[in-house]
Parts: C-alpha cells; structure tokens; sequence
C-alpha cells in the first residue's frame, strides 16, 4: 500500500534547525526512509516505537505517533498514518523519551 508523505511545518523546521542540507548523505537517508515508511505494506515496522506528540492540542487531546531511526544516523522520523497519506509529524536527533 503506498501513502502520500505530508511532511509538517514542525518537521522542515527542525530538519533546517538540525542543519540538513539538501542533497547531503543525511538528506539522502531521511528521504530513503520516509520512501521506505510510505510503501511498507504494514505499519508501524518492526522496531518503530510508538510515543505521544507534545503538546496536546487545544482541547487537550494527544496524539500518538511512531517513530523510526534512519538508519546508521542518530535522527528520528515521527509519523501517524491519515487513510492514503503519511503525516511525517517532527525529526529529532534524539530518541523518543529523551
């Protein structure tokens, strides 16, 4: 089942504060695994821990997400799924509950 990315605002922000430029090795990995969580056939994957994205909204509700290491790099992809898209929610360069 393949899903459209919808990359956030929170995420391009922190991907510009953490210093990824575009077209670098980083860059690269980031987009191989959002390509990667957008055509798996089951989500979450083996491995993806799930967390709450802070803060809560306005009524205070929180929502759950995944998170996914990309591999060989310490960044994170924080994602849910929306029916046919991939909301790509923050990237961290630290691991959830840290």
């Amino acid at each position: 089942m393949a899903r459209t990315p919808r990359l956030s605002p929170r995420f391009l922000a922190r991907r510009t504060a953490i210093g990824i430029i575009k077209h670098s090795p980083e860059s690269r990995a980031i987009a191989a695994t959002i390509v990667a969580l957008c055509t798996s056939e089951t989500l979450p994957g083996h491995g993806d821990a799930m967390t709450i994205l802070e803060p809560a909204d306005a009524r205070g509700v929180v929502t759950l997400v995944h998170v996914r290491q990309v591999r060989g790099l310490n960044l994170w992809i924080w994602y849910r799924e929306a029916g046919d898209f991939l909301e790509i929610a923050r990237l961290t360069n630290q691991p959830p509950g840290t």
